[in-house]
């Protein structure tokens, strides 16, 4: 149990903080009950001056689509697995900041639970094209 960080560099998982936090985890998600039973929770955050540094403003659109494109891996991914996964962009920014230790630059922009039917009766998997 922990908080993990992907250390891209490596592509490895480094434990960052050891214990349960769901709890936590679920007051800084507004209260969100699912938090606390969830088996993973994934944390993206954004080092907002590396994108836009390149692209310019346009690199913030950048960023929210790429984080999309990933959970939506992830819930494509969990549904494959028979799990129940569910994207959450209700939270509290800068007191997950602060519980992460991220550096000034650096925010969470989005959370995703995923767990087994039994533990996680609140979750729920869709998705819309548009053309």
């Amino acid at each position: 149990l922990g908080i993990y960080h992907l250390e891209v560099r490596d592509f490895a998982l480094a434990l960052l903080k050891e214990g349960y936090y769901g709890e936590l985890l679920k007051e800084l998600a507004l209260g969100q009950s699912f938090f606390a039973t969830a088996s993973v929770v994934f944390i993206w955050s954004a080092v907002f001056g590396r994108t836009l540094s390149k692209y310019g403003s346009r690199g913030l659109r950048y960023i929210f689509m790429d984080v999309a494109h990933i959970c939506q891996n992830l819930l494509l991914t969990c549904e494959a697995l028979g799990l129940k996964a569910c994207p959450v962009g209700a939270f509290f920014d800068e007191e997950f900041n602060r519980f992460l230790e991220l550096d000034e630059g650096e925010s969470v922009i989005y959370l995703a639970t995923v767990g087994k039917q039994k533990k996680f009766p609140y979750s729920y998997f869709s998705f819309s094209l548009f053309f």
